[in-house]
């Protein structure tokens, strides 16, 4: 197989996609040809660029990438990329068959998933070549009973594989049963080799006769099923109910109720019971009524509370003879409510102190107010602390702090919002007789109904708002479980595609976030009770010149079972900078930031209200001398971790225009003249002396001073003889325990390929990465360079046509990415003697031996006998490349 190197012009790929169409039009051209020539792997490696330097890169560009994924045979990788396009795409037809033609590949593998794309693709009647696929899927599965129903107006047609096998359908017209067996030819399946060929039946049904029908063999309903033959009843809130229910309506209150809090419940025994819990013993004057929907619950512990609950009087239920979904359960509950306000409450939520009476009292401050929607830790727009981000479900004393936080609050707190959220939802009566109920035709079975209702109150002049003085705790996704992501894809393009307005007054909020000053106060407040279990804050590094960098320094402080609290920077102008308090803990939600030097009196209360134990600072360069000083202030022991030379070096990495720095110490003259000759890297300072002398007071006071390698260690105590530093290689030595498997070459076996993880800048490398990759050209070499990320210059690397760079990687993407490149050696040229080993590290997670210069931490970390090579610096760039090419040591890596 030839090379993609060898083909095309390098040129084009420096680029990032403009969105005019003659760009995806050339890529796509491209694509193509390569296809032709049968080069599935160089398609993959150009989309897969394309789309990682342009997240927005045309849907086609995406799938054309799973294809040639798929024409590797990675179908788990081809997978993961289709079931990503069907989450934004969910009403493209052709990507929905893709998924399911791959589930079909993959089973057993990703069972459930498989099940519901299959029975979800039964609805649509029409499109014949993925029902063809999801009956493949459900045959593979061995579930029955596999079939579906439709009714077109006049009569309900449907079928029932191997009916003559199984035994007859039962037909539930209201109340009453009747058995139904299949008798019409169904040649087309027959002929796809599905069903015994007479497996169809056909009802003809008047709606004026019956409200409702369910087709089902042995209690399983057949897809389709339940049919509503009226679909007018969306509209009349006063019409009969569809469904016969049981209603159990032995109530006792009071006094008349003014608010019905509706609780359709499915699933999740042990979140009914929190919720019911909560909701009982909350505190509130209003009076209230519980009415539960028992959607056909399959849990029969969960139908007995339910039964408990009912006859010690505390709700009204109903039961459902037949699962018929959130919107439809909710619409029943909605018909049992004739004439109060009403709430509809996920049953996994918690409730807290008066919510009831402060969600009442925010509907009324205006008469236009439709709906209200407190705030909550999963509610979407309204998710605390990070819209549009789930958080943990505080525990109860924090939800009660919380929510006791909020409800003192003064000033406006009803602000208005594009839509409302589902999970606790007040809903006036007067806007409920206006507007109609949920819509169950567009919403299928649950997600987005709450946003359509919303936008058609809003097009009749009523406000949707956030009652942000009330906190409601929500799980989330107890009863939909698996389906939720194919029942949100599906329903939000439905959504968008009769409300194309809405996503941008979504995203206008979003961006305006009116809700931050209310989030702030109470992260403020909250935090104290947070950090108390936390072993330190964490100064990150100002400075990194990739993700892979960041993600690295990170990990080093949470591979304990404590949290720590992250403590961020970066510059906005050449005075101003934004710093952020967040936690590594995803069950403490908390994300504060602050505008330096404007917020520095309410940064430096936050971080003495903390009450952190101890600070461990992570770099010098990039933090102003203020804030360091400020940090050291605090009264907390505070730890310092050195990752470059900073504290001594202007340029922080010891680089001279030709050489590195001696371990010696170097007088300030020469240092000047560095700084003259090639820029500084510090702005702070405009003479070493004064960042020496400020290294040393921070230095007197740190409880312990931290190099990962021993020359580092040395070249210190040169500068600072009276201060001890401490060599600690732990964190780095812990990622070669974590036991990545060894990637296998799979793509282009033919051409040898490194890795190089690091290239963004000179330090890193670049420049001798470039001068390998043309000697490579130049002595047409089998070796290619795999550049992880971006490069110094990507387009000088193209050109070479001997490197090629993926675009921007996530540290967790690396492993899987290089199994794909079929990289055999890592190799890392950075010119300093580094102290970190960052690249040692990225080796070890997957799986291989590293070539590197023995310059600082890497004279002690490689390790020949497990195939490490060590480039000396004695010797010349061919004689590495020698070195690299011997084949002994290609037989070791291969």
């Amino acid at each position: 197989m030839k090379d993609i190197n060898h083909v095309f012009d390098y040129q084009p790929f420096h680029y990032e996609l403009s969105g005019l169409a003659s760009d995806y039009v050339r890529l796509l051209k491209m694509a193509l040809s390569l296809f032709e020539q049968n080069r599935a792997s160089a398609v993959w490696r150009l989309l897969e660029r394309a789309e990682r330097c342009n997240p927005n890169v045309a849907i086609e560009l995406v799938l054309l990438r799973a294809k040639a994924l798929e024409r590797c045979h990675y179908f788990s990788e081809a997978f993961d990329v289709v079931e990503s396009a069907y989450q934004l795409h969910a009403n493209r037809p052709e990507i929905q068959q893709y998924l399911l033609r791959l589930h079909a590949k993959l089973l057993p593998k990703h069972a459930e998933q498989a099940f519901t794309l299959a029975r979800l693709t039964l609805h649509q009647k029409n499109d014949w070549q993925s029902i063809i696929i999801a009956l493949q899927i459900l045959k593979q599965l061995q579930l029955n009973p596999v079939g579906a129903c439709h009714y077109d107006g006049t009569a309900i047609t449907g079928w029932l594989l191997d009916s003559n096998i199984l035994p007859a359908l039962t037909v539930t017209l209201d109340d009453a049963d009747f058995k139904l067996t299949p008798y019409l030819t169904t040649p087309f399946l027959h002929q796809q080799g599905f069903g015994s060929g007479r497996d169809g039946f056909s009802l003809t049904v008047s709606a004026d006769c019956f409200k409702v029908i369910r087709i089902h063999l042995n209690g399983l309903d057949l897809v389709g099923s339940p049919l509503y033959l009226n679909t007018e009843r969306l509209q009349n809130t006063s019409q009969t109910t569809a469904i016969t229910p049981h209603v159990n309506t032995r109530v006792t209150a009071s006094k008349s109720p003014v608010i019905d809090i509706i609780i359709p419940v499915y699933k999740g025994l042990k979140e009914t019971k929190a919720c019911f819990n909560a909701l009982l013993s909350a505190k509130n004057i209003i009076a209230y009524r519980i009415i539960v929907i028992d959607d056909a619950s399959p849990e029969p512990l969960l139908v007995d509370f339910l039964r408990e609950l009912h006859a010690k009087n505390r709700i009204e239920l109903i039961q459902l003879p037949v699962n018929i979904g959130f919107v439809g359960a909710v619409n029943q509950g909605l018909r049992a409510s004739c004439h109060n306000d009403v709430i509809l409450l996920n049953a996994d939520t918690c409730v807290h102190g008066d919510w009831l009476d402060r969600l009442h009292a925010v509907a009324y401050r205006s008469e236009r107010i439709g709906s209200v929607t407190p705030l909550s830790n999963n509610a979407e727009l309204l998710s605390f602390p990070i819209p549009m981000q789930v958080a943990a479900m505080p525990e109860p004393a924090m939800l009660a702090k919380m929510d006791t936080i909020l409800a003192q609050q003064h000033g406006i707190n009803a602000i208005e919002i594009p839509s409302g959220v589902g999970f606790c939802w007040y809903i006036k009566r007067s806007c409920l007789n206006e507007v109609g109920l949920l819509d169950d035709v567009l919403i299928e079975r649950g997600y987005g109904e709450d946003t359509d209702f919303c936008l058609r109150a809003a097009a009749k002049g009523w406000k949707n708002v956030c009652a942000s003085n009330v906190f409601v705790a929500h799980a989330g996704n107890v009863s939909f479980g698996i389906s939720k992501k194919h029942l949100v894809a599906k329903n939000l393009a439905r959504i968008h595609e009769r409300y194309p307005e809405h996503e941008a007054q979504y995203n206008d909020f979003l961006t305006t976030a009116p809700l931050t000053p209310i989030y702030n106060a109470l992260q403020r407040a909250i935090l104290p009770d947070y950090a108390a279990k936390a072993t330190a804050l964490v100064v990150l590094p100002a400075i990194l010149p990739d993700a892979i960098s960041h993600d690295i320094i990170r990990a080093l402080d949470t591979r304990n079972r404590h949290s720590v609290y992250y403590l961020a920077i970066a510059q906005t102008t050449q005075a101003n900078y934004r710093i952020t308090l967040s936690s590594s803990n995803s069950n403490e939600p908390l994300s504060l930031t602050y505008t330096w030097p404007t917020d520095g009196s309410v940064l430096w209360h936050d971080l003495r209200a903390a009450g952190f134990k101890a600070i461990k600072i992570h770099a010098l360069v990039g933090w102003p001398e203020s804030i360091l000083n400020g940090l050291c202030l605090l009264g907390i022991p505070y730890h310092i971790i050195l990752h470059d030379y900073s504290a001594y070096c202007l340029q922080s990495t010891l680089l001279k225009a030709k050489a590195v720095c001696t371990i010696s110490v170097v007088d300030d003259a020469s240092c000047v003249a560095c700084v003259s000759e090639q820029g500084c890297k510090n702005t702070a300072y405009s003479h070493p002396k004064a960042l020496r002398d400020f290294s040393v007071q921070l230095f007197q006071k740190a409880e312990t001073i931290t190099v990962a390698s021993a020359d580092a260690a040395q070249r210190h105590r040169a500068y600072f003889p009276n201060s001890h530093f401490k060599i600690d290689r732990r964190a780095i030595k812990q990622a070669a325990a974590l036991g990545i498997k060894q990637p296998t070459a799979v793509i282009n076996t033919d051409i040898v390929r490194f890795a190089v993880f690091f290239a963004a800048t000179a330090e890193q490398g670049f420049f001798n990465v470039l001068a390998l990759a043309r000697l490579l050209a130049r002595q047409r070499s089998p070796i290619e360079l795999i550049v992880l990320g971006t490069s110094w210059d990507d387009q000088a690397l193209f050109a070479t046509g001997k490197a090629w760079i993926t675009g921007p990687v996530a540290k967790a993407d690396v492993a899987d990415l290089l199994r794909l490149y079929g990289c055999r050696l890592a190799l890392h040229l950075a010119p300093w003697p580094e102290i970190d080993g960052l690249a040692w590290q990225m080796a070890q997670l997957a799986g291989l031996p590293l070539a590197a210069p023995e310059l600082g931490i890497y004279k002690e970390l490689l390790d020949e006998n497990l195939g490490d090579i060590r480039l000396s610096l004695n010797k010349t760039l061919e004689e590495w490349l020698q070195i690299m090419l011997r084949p002994a040591q290609l037989s070791a890596v291969a």
